[in-house]
């Protein structure tokens, strides 16, 4: 996982407006600080393949499929940018509005997705470094234990597993 974050870091954009990481584009669009209208996606599209072309193919696969995803959600946020925006609200302007907001409802998760992640990533390198502590029950306390009467037999244990 580790790696897969830092090869999506590694993925630098540079367009006529925007120059910079993938992510930061994506944030950007997503406080609304940057017009999607305004981002040549064929230009991402074709910066994305040379980037992947660079990478071993179990990244390229990840990287690939998780490209797509946000790419499509793009794709869609920027069809509906274009589209003429009329005084009239009709069913057909409320569905596309409510497109749009699940587009960026799915940036957002993207997001959250991405972050969450990382700090998975962060606490499993933190936590391997632990070792449990391997030490026997003391004997006061080992002869305070019950002793175990089975009760239930394999009939009884065959029912409760159909349960």
């Amino acid at each position: 996982m580790a790696a897969q974050l830092e090869s999506e870091v590694d993925f630098q954009l540079h367009l006529d407006n925007f120059e910079g990481p993938f992510d930061l584009l994506l944030n950007l669009i997503g406080k609304h600080e940057l017009d999607i209208s305004q981002i040549a996606l064929a230009r991402v599209t074709d910066e994305f393949l040379k980037y992947v072309k660079q990478l071993d193919s179990r990244q390229e696969i990840e990287s690939a499929s998780e490209f797509l995803v946000v790419a499509a959600t793009l794709l869609d946020m920027k069809i509906v940018s274009l589209l003429p925006q009329s005084q009239a609200v009709d069913s057909e302007d409320i569905a596309a509005l409510e497109a749009r907001d699940l587009l960026f409802a799915r940036l957002l998760q993207y997001r959250a997705f991405k972050e969450i992640s990382s700090w998975f990533s962060t606490s499993l390198e933190l936590e391997s470094v632990r070792v449990a502590r391997e030490v026997r029950l003391e004997e006061t306390y080992r002869n305070l234990r019950p002793e175990l009467v089975w009760s239930t037999d394999l009939e009884q244990f065959s029912q409760l597993a159909q349960l």
